[in-house]
């Protein structure tokens, strides 16, 4: 379960910089279709630029997975997906749980669905990675997370399956 857990993040990974470029380009295309733009206007330039630098300077991995998410998926989909995994299962996501040491719960509201995905993701993500004797989340093989692992990786095949077939593209001879 590790390494699939690991494998299907890495598909949710590769898109990271065609979500984060696509979402830079709508900010910069915004400000250069700004009737009150002009290259020959320093100060606008430099708003420009400013944009781009703290555009650069605050992503980092957890944001990239949020923007991914955000562009590929329907906040009702990812709901409609949990409320269906659930009810052939058992309550998982949407109860409190303490997984890797850490109390997670997805709260499937608009505003916190996608958040509450993606930190849950990463959050276990780093656990495994990261895996230092004394780290609050992390880990520990044989200790039986590995089943809280396996109910873990179902929300990461499903994005990654979804993430595969909404961007591929036809195979031409």
């Amino acid at each position: 379960m590790f390494l699939s857990y690991l494998a299907l993040y890495k598909i949710l990974e590769y898109f990271y910089t065609s979500a984060s470029e696509s979402v830079l380009h709508q900010k910069v295309k915004a400000h250069i279709i700004n009737p009150d733009f002009s290259h020959t206007k320093a100060k606008k330039i430099r708003d420009l630029i400013k944009i781009i630098r703290q555009f650069d300077t605050r992503l980092d991995e957890l944001s990239a997975l949020k923007l991914v998410l955000a562009e590929h998926f329907d906040k009702t989909e990812l709901r409609q997906w949990i409320e269906e995994h659930e009810t052939n299962n058992s309550p998982h996501f949407t109860e409190e749980r303490t997984i890797l040491n850490r109390s997670m719960r997805i709260d499937t509201s608009d505003n916190t669905i996608i958040p509450n995905i993606a930190t849950r993701i990463y959050t276990i993500r780093n656990a495994l990675v990261h895996n230092k004797e004394g780290e609050v989340a992390r880990f520990v093989p044989y200790s039986g997370q590995e089943e809280v692992l396996q109910k873990e990786v179902q929300i990461l095949l499903f994005l990654a399956e979804q993430l595969i077939i909404k961007t591929g593209k036809d195979i031409t001879h």
